[in-house]
């Protein structure tokens, strides 16, 4: 996927997340998920500026199990909230700003990506 990432233009900046160290969410189980990758998309009104964060998780097509429903689950619920709620409502610096929560399997990644960076 990280190849796929530098060659999208429509991408500003991309981030390759450690795990058990960077950005991660908290969900109703003890241990918190530690998404794969957050994308930036470039906003059409301005190419050095962004328009939507996306957090990516990816999982292999061998790895759809209740550990996956559950990621489903609370990434279902973030993008719930992130519509409902501003950045500037959650006190962070990009107003305007969207964040998109997605969970992206090994034989599909490719075509999700794609739709969800046009």
């Amino acid at each position: 996927m990280a190849w796929y990432f530098e060659k999208q233009g429509q991408l500003l900046w991309w981030y390759r997340n450690l795990s058990r160290q960077d950005y991660r969410l908290q969900g109703w189980r003890k241990n918190g998920i530690y998404p794969d990758f957050i994308v930036s998309r470039t906003s059409p009104a301005d190419k050095t500026d962004f328009d939507k964060v996306f957090v990516v998780e990816s999982k292999g097509i061998h790895l759809k199990n209740d550990d996956t429903d559950y990621k489903k689950q609370v990434f279902k619920l973030c993008n719930k909230l992130a519509e409902q709620k501003s950045w500037t409502e959650l006190g962070l610096e990009f107003p305007e700003r969207k964040i998109v929560f997605e969970l992206v399997f090994g034989d599909e990644w490719q075509k999700v990506l794609n739709r969800l960076l046009k």
